[in-house]
């Protein structure tokens, strides 16, 4: 399972949104195996702005830091 709480702009809760719908059923490799870029695929946001790509991938950030504890 996997979900979310947080505050921020559109594009990071709207992103971490469809990430945590995105992990919904997927094993542990499978989701450390995950780049960013396939992420923006996911989100649907691969042509977003350089000063908007850090909303993009933030939970996703926060998935890799979570990710090496386990």
């Amino acid at each position: 399972a996997a979900m979310f709480k947080g505050e921020g702009c559109a594009i990071s809760t709207a992103s971490a949104s469809m990430l945590t719908d995105y992990l919904q059923g997927r094993n542990i490799s499978e989701v450390k195996d995950l780049k960013g870029e396939e992420v923006l695929k996911i989100v649907g946001l691969e042509d977003i702005s350089p000063g908007r790509l850090k909303c993009a991938l933030l939970s996703f950030e926060a998935l890799k830091k979570l990710l090496v504890m386990v």
